[in-house]
This record gives C-alpha cells, sequence and structure tokens, in this order.
C-alpha cells in the first residue's frame, strides 16, 4: 500500500499563469481547476496594456469567486514605469501574494515594505 496519496497530504500545487492583456481576461480562469492562480502584470503584458491589464486584475479579484485558491499578482519590477501604480492597486485589493521582480538585497525589501505600510497593505499582505 502506498501512504504518499493519503487524505492528509497537501495538494499539488498546480498554479495557472493568467495574463490579463485580452478582453474578458480573469473569467475564464475561474473554472480552471488550479490551486494557485498568478496574474502576471510583467512579461505578459506589452507596455501600451500596462494600464489597462492592472485595471483587469484589480477587477477580477475583486470579484471574488476564486473559492481557495491562492491568488498572485506578479507585478513589475522596482525602478520600472508601472511598479509604484501596480503595488497601489494591488495592495488597494490584496489577493494572497505580491511577486516583486527584481528585489536585490536587505535595502531594496525594507523600501518595499516601507511602501506596503505606507500604502496601509494589510498584515497578510505577501509580498515576495
Amino acid at each position: 500500500m502506498n501512504d504518499s496519496c493519503t487524505d492528509t497530504a497537501p495538494a499539488p500545487i498546480c498554479p495557472l499563469f493568467a495574463g490579463q492583456q485580452r478582453q474578458g481576461a480573469g473569467k475564464g480562469e475561474k473554472r480552471y481547476r488550479r490551486t494557485c492562480l498568478i496574474f502576471d502584470l510583467e512579461d505578459a503584458v506589452g507596455p501600451d496594456a500596462k494600464d489597462e491589464s492592472r485595471a483587469r486584475v484589480c477587477e477580477a479579484i475583486s470579484s471574488g469567486g476564486y473559492q481557495h485558491r491562492e491568488i498572485v499578482v506578479r507585478v513589475n519590477g522596482l525602478g520600472t514605469d508601472w511598479h509604484d501604480d501596480d503595488l497601489a492597486a494591488v495592495a488597494a485589493r490584496p489577493p494572497t501574494e505580491c511577486w516583486c521582480r527584481k528585489v536585490e538585497g536587505g535595502e531594496q525589501v525594507r523600501a518595499l515594505a516601507t511602501v506596503l505600510d505606507t500604502l496601509d497593505a494589510p498584515t497578510s499582505f505577501g509580498c515576495g
């Protein structure tokens, strides 16, 4: 008998990356049986669509309906034209986590924590 697949075993992590550049994005992802949805505002979105995609992500998160899934938003990197707006929008409607690209070292981590405090992001809001 194989004990590796018991009822107490954690569910496997099966992420689905969901770019938000297309119209209607965020709605179809609810039908997929995934434990984690990752809304990507960085590489999956062209420069001309960043603002509109950010709004779609926030709308998708606010709409709910994702049940027990982990919701992650991958924001644009520190120092980009979109990072501050991404972080402010996502902190106002917090997903489970926020992935911030290109964070290098403790100084940038502390700066990011300060920004999240300024935005009144909930303490449960993870940013990695």
